[in-house]
């Protein structure tokens, strides 16, 4: 017979370990030994990390409709970031108020590159009209959810809003990554016109409108109510039911001031026809913790579960 044609019976893996019985036990040690270093650096979640290859472009126009919004605004900046490279997919909306649009990069593109070229197309855009607030450009990351707190009481919603909002500033500063509150309503200012008012004084809704606007910084405020409802947008020093009804609107031939106060009702509100929470029966906000792809989720519910215990 040929030996030749058989196997080494000296060779191989095994081989080797017969001849030399302390060298697995030595692998083995190095293996075990790797794997205790190795502990302290796993990043625990509950799902596997998967990219989200988009970049959201945001502008808001306040008080103009929806056609002027896509108009104005999404025609001169959709064409900027339509063509940029890796660029897959452009989805644009434009609402009353703003226009929104989500760009989708292919598989694998370097998104801080992609980020940094958009944020140059836009800035490349100088058509946009004055009164238009600054374009917002996010890129988005995804979170992946550790906890959900309620938070309910015989409390009415402006205090609940207020405690949750220092709940949820201390778990940021105790180590959680993100915190988001839902189930609340919008604030809003209610300014309830008396049409008896105006006529005495020669003023419509629209010269109400006009003038609280003219005397405040540009943010959503609410309606108007009575012979007709209008939009009415305000107030950045003037945020309050008594700071917007002390607004003088209006003076006679012989000097008097009049005031908002004078005219209408003015009210803190909430946003009608918004649903909110409840647990029990009573009022209740609800608080999402959150955790970035490269936090540890087991850490991240320690120290929030250590917040709360202290609190």
């Amino acid at each position: 017979m040929d030996g030749s044609a058989g196997p080494n019976p000296r060779g191989g893996l095994i081989a080797a370990f017969a001849r030399h019985p302390t060298a697995p036990n030595i692998l083995m040690l190095i293996m075990v030994a790797l794997g205790i270093a190795s502990l302290d650096r796993l990043n625990r979640q509950f799902f596997p990390d998967y990219s989200i290859d988009y970049v959201v472009v945001g502008v808001a126009w306040p008080g103009a409709s929806a056609e002027e919004v896509e108009r104005s605004v999404l025609a001169a900046v959709e064409p900027e970031v339509r063509f940029l490279d890796s660029v897959k997919r452009v989805t644009a909306t434009a609402r009353e108020g703003y226009c929104g649009i989500s760009i989708e990069f292919r598989e694998g593109t370097d998104m801080q590159k992609a980020l940094a070229d958009v944020e140059t197309a836009v800035a490349g855009v100088t058509t946009l009209p004055e009164t238009a607030e600054r374009p917002t450009i996010t890129r988005i990351i995804p979170f992946e959810q550790v906890a959900r707190i309620r938070v309910a009481g015989p409390y009415g919603e402006a205090r609940l809003r207020s405690y949750a909002k220092v709940l949820r500033d201390g778990l940021l500063a105790a180590g959680a990554d993100k915190v988001t509150i839902s189930d609340l309503r919008a604030p809003e200012l209610v300014v309830d016109v008396e049409p008896a008012a105006l006529l005495a004084l020669g003023l419509s809704l629209d010269d109400v409108a006009r003038r609280i606007a003219a005397q405040s910084r540009d943010m959503p405020g609410g309606d108007t109510h009575g012979a007709a409802e209008l939009q009415v947008r305000m107030l950045g020093e003037r945020a309050t039911a008594r700071e917007l009804a002390a607004l003088e609107i209006v003076s006679d031939s012989t000097g008097r001031t009049f005031r908002v106060e004078d005219v209408a009702a003015v009210s803190d509100t909430f946003a009608a026809g918004m649903s909110s929470g409840r647990v029990g029966g009573r009022l209740a906000l609800s608080l999402h913790v959150s955790r970035s792809p490269a936090s540890d989720i087991l850490e991240i519910w320690e120290d929030v579960q250590a917040y709360l215990d202290g609190g």
